[in-house]
C-alpha cells in the first residue's frame, strides 16, 4: 500500500509539473494533464497517504488534524483546477480556501501538537512554509482580470456592434459604389467568421452561417477571460493565425479605398487601417502586437468589433459622397 502511494504521489507531480508548463507554453494535452493529476491528487493520493499515515501510528491521535488537512488541500486545489480550466465558480472555491490554511488548519494543527513532543520546531517551520506557499499559489490564481473589468469591455463591444449595425443602415440605403459595398461586407462576414470560431470554441455553441446571431448577448460569455481560444486562433492556427490573413484582408480594402479621389477618406483609411509596425518605447511591434495586446477573448472580441465598426463607418462615409 505505501509504496503504491509513493508511486501516485510521484505520477501525480510529474503530471500536475508538466501539465502547468504545458499550459504555460499553451501547448495541447496542458488540461488533461491537469485535470487528471489533481483528480488523482484529491481523490486518490490525499487521502490514500493520509489514511495510511493515521493508521501506522501506535496510538491513533490528532484524527481531526488529517481531516481538517484534507479538506484544506482538496478545496484548495479544486479552486485551482476550476480556475485554470475556467469553469464556474472558481472564485467561491478560491474565496473559502485561500484563508483556510492560516483561520483553521493552522490553529488546529498548533492545537493538536501542542504537547507532543516530538514536534519540532522543524516540522513547525516545514508546515508554514507549505502553507505560505499555498496562499500564495492562491493569490497568483485569483490575481485575474476581474469580472467586472471584463463586463466593462463586454459593455463596450456591444456598444460598438450597436454602431456597426446603425453604419451598416446607413449604407444599405445608398447606392452601390465602386464595389465597396461588396468589399466591405467581405472584410466584415470574415471578421463575424473569427469571431464565431473563438466564442464557439470556448462557449461549445454553434452560430448559423459564420454569423453571431441578433439576439447573442456578448455578457452571456462565461469564458471572458480565456486565452488558450483566442491565442490559438488568432496567432497559431495553421502555422502562422488568423491575424496573418486578417491583415492581408485589411490592406486589400485599404487600396481599395485608395482608388477614391477623395483626400480626406485616404487619410481617415490610412489612419484606422494602419497595419505598419509600431515603434513603442524604443521596442518594435508588430501590427498583430500592437492591436492584439492582450489575449483575453473579451478582448480580442472587443478588438475585432472595433474594426468591423471601422469598416461600415468609412463605408457609409465613402457612399455618402
Amino acid at each position: 500500500m505505501k509504496k503504491l502511494i509513493y508511486i501516485s504521489g510521484i505520477v501525480t507531480a510529474n503530471l500536475m509539473l508538466f501539465g502547468s508548463m504545458f499550459k504555460v507554453m499553451h501547448w495541447p494535452g496542458a488540461n488533461v494533464m491537469l485535470v487528471l493529476s489533481i483528480f488523482i491528487f484529491c481523490f486518490w493520493f490525499l487521502p490514500a497517504a493520509l489514511i495510511n499515515s493515521y493508521k501506522n501510528q501506535e496510538v491513533k491521535k490528532h484524527k481531526w488534524l488529517y481531516i481538517i488537512t484534507f479538506i484544506v488541500f482538496f478545496i484548495n486545489l479544486a479552486g485551482a483546477l476550476f480556475k485554470i480550466m475556467h469553469w464556474p465558480g472558481a472564485a467561491v472555491f478560491l474565496l473559502i480556501g485561500l484563508p483556510l490554511p492560516f483561520v483553521v488548519f493552522l490553529p488546529v494543527y498548533l492545537y493538536q501538537t501542542r504537547n507532543d513532543k516530538n514536534n519540532s520546531i522543524l516540522n513547525f517551520l516545514g508546515i508554514m512554509f507549505g502553507l505560505t506557499f499555498l496562499a500564495v499559489f492562491s493569490v497568483l490564481l485569483a490575481l485575474n482580470i476581474s469580472k467586472g473589468v471584463l463586463n466593462n469591455i463586454a459593455l463596450d463591444t456591444i456598444k460598438k456592434d450597436n454602431d456597426t449595425k446603425i453604419y451598416l443602415a446607413k449604407s444599405l440605403a445608398m447606392a452601390e459604389k465602386n464595389g465597396i459595398k461588396q468589399k466591405s461586407a467581405e472584410l466584415c462576414d470574415y471578421i463575424d467568421l473569427l469571431k464565431c470560431e473563438i466564442i464557439s470554441a470556448a462557449e461549445e455553441i454553434k452560430f448559423e452561417n459564420n454569423k453571431l446571431s441578433p439576439d447573442f448577448d456578448i455578457q452571456s460569455i462565461n469564458n471572458m477571460d480565456n486565452t488558450d481560444i483566442p491565442e490559438y486562433v488568432l496567432f497559431r492556427k495553421n502555422g502562422v493565425g488568423e491575424l496573418s490573413v486578417l491583415k492581408q484582408k485589411i490592406y486589400a480594402y485599404q487600396k481599395d479605398i485608395q482608388e477614391f479621389e477623395n483626400k480626406d477618406l485616404q487619410l481617415l483609411s490610412n489612419s484606422l487601417f494602419d497595419i505598419s509596425d509600431k515603434n513603442i518605447n524604443g521596442q518594435i511591434y508588430s501590427w498583430e502586437q500592437s492591436k492584439f495586446p492582450s489575449n483575453y477573448l473579451i478582448i480580442a472580441i472587443d478588438v475585432l468589433s472595433r474594426i468591423q465598426r471601422n469598416v461600415r463607418f468609412v463605408e457609409s462615409e465613402i457612399l455618402s459622397e
